[in-house]
């Protein structure tokens, strides 16, 4: 089924993908637009179109006029227009957010300073008026305490080693449950780099019988089209790729007519093709004069009698 509309047409949608082809010496772009309803492809003139303004996933809106064909849409030479995309605003800076904080106020840290100040002078005027006897018994009851303290941690810490050097030491060893890795998670970080490519699939041609066109004449009955299909090598090129079919090719069909007009001799003694289903073409050098109201075209060479066997005449050539 081939549908076209001369109307123009604009869709909105994101581009998937993007692939140059080269066909009877042109290079043509061709893009596919994946829209909120269906996908598009849009052709272009490699010469009439920016390739940078068909990266993949890039939102665009084409303009142009929409045609289907077996339930697939394309545009051929669309306008182009890129969707501008919002920027959100940066975030702002923690150095300039701490700026704009409210700064605390110096009074009540000055207030503290002034009692801290205040504190050790008092302190220090006690300890120059104690008499000296008060200041050396204090200082021998420290320098006492000092070396009773070290004593005591000495004994403790031998105490600590001797214990260590008798107690047998128990080492706890816990199964790793963790899976050993598998080959392919080995050999996978010396793989070449994950890649792939866009490849085209050209269509066959075939050709059928048609009994309703003269023997003689064909007509394209399904458009060939190009398929395409990605290829990866997660492994590697050394190894055997991964091939995705993107859409398949669509096979040429050619009908070729088959029908044998029959005769009849007319009143003036002329053999004349009969009514046929042959359209609008020409059979046996005879061009057509009228169309019958069952459809069927007739070649009579006067009005008399003409399609009187197929409901009557419907339309003159």
């Amino acid at each position: 089924m081939n549908r076209q509309s001369d109307t123009l047409t604009t869709v909105h949608g994101k581009v998937v993908r993007t692939k140059i082809i080269v066909r009877d010496g042109t290079f043509i772009v061709q893009s596919l637009l994946q829209t909120a309803d269906f996908p598009v492809v849009c052709i272009w003139k490699a010469t009439t179109i920016k390739e940078a303004e068909l990266h993949d996933y890039t939102a665009i809106s084409v303009t142009g006029s929409l045609q289907e064909h077996n339930g697939r849409r394309w545009m051929l030479q669309p306008n182009v227009a890129t969707q501008a995309t919002r920027r959100s605003r940066p975030a702002r800076p923690l150095q300039a957010a701490a700026k704009a904080a409210p700064k605390p106020k110096k009074s009540i840290k000055n207030i503290f300073v002034a009692a801290f100040v205040i504190a050790s002078f008092l302190a220090i005027s006690a300890i120059a008026h104690q008499p000296a006897t008060t200041t050396a018994s204090i200082a021998l009851d420290n320098t006492n305490a000092s070396a009773t303290q070290t004593a005591e941690s000495t004994d403790l810490a031998n105490t600590a080693s001797k214990a260590a050097i008798a107690t047998p030491r128990t080492v706890t060893t816990t199964p790793d449950s963790s899976p050993a890795p598998s080959p392919a998670s080995q050999s996978s970080s010396t793989d070449t780099p994950y890649d792939c490519q866009y490849l085209s699939i050209p269509y066959t041609s075939t050709t059928k019988n048609d009994s309703t066109l003269a023997a003689g004449t064909s007509r394209i009955s399904t458009y060939g089209v190009t398929g395409s299909k990605k290829v990866c090598y997660p492994n590697g090129r050394q190894r055997a790729p991964v091939t995705t079919i993107i859409y398949p090719a669509t096979t040429k069909v050619t009908s070729v007519g088959t029908y044998v007009a029959q005769t009849y001799t007319n009143s003036a003694g002329n053999s004349v093709p009969s009514p046929t289903n042959s359209g609008s073409a020409s059979l046996d050098g005879y061009s057509p004069t009228a169309t019958c109201r069952d459809g069927t075209t007739s070649y009579s060479q006067s009005h008399s009698g003409t399609c009187s066997s197929h409901g009557g005449v419907a339309s003159w050539y």
